[in-house]
């Protein structure tokens, strides 16, 4: 049975990189967009509203 090779690597584990890279494309890149599309839309409650404000507060105090 011939697998297909690309510089050295089995089909298999491109099949792996590849899908590897996708879920780190979708988690850092098109997720929190659509969390942002989504909040926007429905509106936030007052008390997740909140939450969110103490976060990033307490985010940028962690990064000084």
């Amino acid at each position: 049975m011939h697998r297909a090779v690309y510089h050295g690597l089995p089909e298999k584990k491109l099949k792996h990189i590849f899908l590897l890279s996708l879920k780190v494309f979708w988690f850092n890149f098109f997720f929190p967009k659509i969390r942002k599309f989504q909040s926007e839309r429905k509106g936030l409650s007052p008390d997740v509203h909140k939450l969110t404000v103490l976060a990033e507060k307490l985010k940028g105090e962690k990064n000084t």
